[in-house]
């Protein structure tokens, strides 16, 4: 608990790290293609970060295509991206012993009309919980307002993982 208020020079380096991870994202967007497999999607983006001033890794990242981008915890394989799939990266960095962690997904080629349309209600719901967020409103309600609208679109059953969770000197808190 003694790390639920972070000081303003914990947040500095909680943001230096996302920094880095924003950037490792910006360098994907251009290495992400047909072909690449998912294997070195995660290579590459690991030795990104830290060539760019990462000390490590806030965890094993995960690269993932296709149908295996539905696995909250999924581990990159030598699957081959193919032209209109969905690529999932979740991934952070550590700078000072403090990490950050983010998550996006992009497609290689046109989206179908059924991927655009449950990436649209994806964004709903995450913009929705950030239109919610000011102090004291819980984790759990803000993750109860993005359930609530993938379930309204009838995909309640499919949302398994949380909305999100605190970072600091560990991944989760």
């Amino acid at each position: 608990e003694i790390r639920v208020i972070k000081t303003p020079g914990q947040i500095e380096k909680i943001i230096a790290a996302q920094r880095i991870a924003e950037k490792g994202f910006e360098h994907m967007l251009g290495f992400i293609r047909e072909g690449v497999t998912e294997r070195e999607i995660q290579l590459e983006l690991d030795y990104f970060m830290l060539k760019n001033g990462a000390e490590g890794l806030s965890f094993d990242t995960i690269a993932l295509s296709g149908a295996n981008t539905s696995l909250p915890h999924g581990v990159p394989s030598d699957k081959k991206v193919r032209k209109g799939e969905f690529v999932l990266l979740d991934f952070g960095a550590v700078v000072d012993g403090w990490h950050s962690d983010m998550t996006r997904t992009v497609c290689v080629g046109e989206p179908t009309d059924k991927m655009r349309e449950v990436y649209g209600i994806v964004a709903e719901a995450q913009s929705a919980a950030l239109n919610a967020l000011r102090a004291g409103v819980t984790g759990a309600e803000l993750d109860k307002i993005a359930r609530d609208i993938i379930s309204l679109h009838g995909y309640g059953e499919n949302f398994g993982h949380s909305l999100g969770h605190g970072v600091g000197m560990e991944i989760h808190e």
